[in-house]
């Protein structure tokens, strides 16, 4: 079986093949360094939302043309959190404009979500001009997530460079590729990657897999991988990870994501993630599956995701 990949193998043809520009391409061999904070939009300041509606609506614009695809799945993942039950842990960051009384107003933000049509409509309407007083609740909605949780950036990863991505954690079980790789990537000032870079100081990394639901990917993006978010313990309390595409797909079932997306509401998400060589990763042994390994602890700081692959339930079924 394969061990967990050593981020060093394979990296020279990637980052001979593909040049960085953050404005053309996410598949950067350095995508976390590399990666250039004024590709996000600049923040308010002291402004509030009710204070800037036009820089609300331009500034959401220019988000949604500039990676349409991107910003469909980072909706379709929020929305997958908003529908499940475990909503007070998937749906972390939560939207404050539904918190009433200092209680997460649920059916109020699920009804909101109902009225917004597919974005590429939304891109139409954000040029009328009164298309913040008509529809002042899904602007403010769609602003909060895609442009005030802009840290990490989802980003679209060009379909010539997905094998290179793959290549990271090369697998020997045949499994169906993903329909769309997105690279996540956060700023060099950001607090996660002020963590990284103390962690990891001195050490090597290793890539590997790590499957979860799909109302997860919302919390994980913006938290990274929690212990409570992991049902699994058969080797032990911990974040678990494969080599093996095809091993931790099964954990990644078929999840419900939005009604309006470009890519249909049925979804799966695997998290390709960058995880610190040292003693705390746990690796399979002569009594466990060789091509798994486990991170124990309650919060997987040792553990940056660096991608995420989409199935769609179609393509799964080929």
């Amino acid at each position: 079986m394969a061990n967990l990949t050593n981020a060093t193998s394979g990296d020279a043809e990637f980052k001979a093949k593909v040049k960085f520009d953050p404005e053309e391409d996410c598949c950067s061999s350095t995508s976390r360094l590399g990666f250039d904070p004024q590709t996000i939009p600049p923040p308010l300041g002291s402004l509030t939302i009710e204070e800037c509606p036009k820089k609300k609506v331009l500034l959401l614009k220019t988000i949604l043309e500039r990676d349409l695809v991107a910003a469909d799945i980072k909706w379709s993942l929020f929305v997958a959190a908003s529908h499940s039950y475990r909503y007070d842990s998937c749906l972390r960051p939560y939207p404050p404009m539904y918190v009433r009384n200092e209680c997460k107003d649920i059916e109020a933000l699920r009804e909101a979500i109902q009225t917004i049509p597919p974005l590429s409509i939304i891109i139409r309407q954000l040029d009328e001009p009164d298309v913040y007083e008509n529809n002042s609740a899904a602007v403010n909605l769609l602003y909060w997530v895609l442009v005030r949780l802009r840290d990490p950036q989802i980003k679209s990863v060009n379909k010539e460079c997905y094998d290179s991505v793959l290549k990271r954690v090369p697998s020997e079980m045949a499994v169906a590729p993903p329909n769309l790789i997105f690279q996540v990537a956060s700023t060099k000032q950001s607090l996660f990657e002020e963590r990284w870079r103390t962690a990891s100081q001195g050490h090597t990394t290793l890539y590997a897999y790590h499957g979860s639901r799909l109302e997860n990917f919302h919390s994980i993006i913006h938290h990274g991988l929690q212990q409570n978010m992991c049902k699994r313990s058969l080797y032990g309390t911990g974040i678990y990870f494969s080599s093996e595409l095809g091993v931790s797909l099964p954990y990644s079932p078929v999840g419900y994501g939005w009604g309006g997306s470009m890519h249909g509401s049925q979804l799966s998400c695997i998290a390709l993630c960058e995880l610190i060589n040292h003693p705390d990763v746990k690796r399979g042994d002569s009594g466990t599956r060789k091509d798994e390994g486990w991170l124990p602890g309650s919060e997987g700081t040792s553990c940056s995701l660096l991608f995420l692959a989409m199935w769609f339930c179609w393509h799964l079924s080929d």
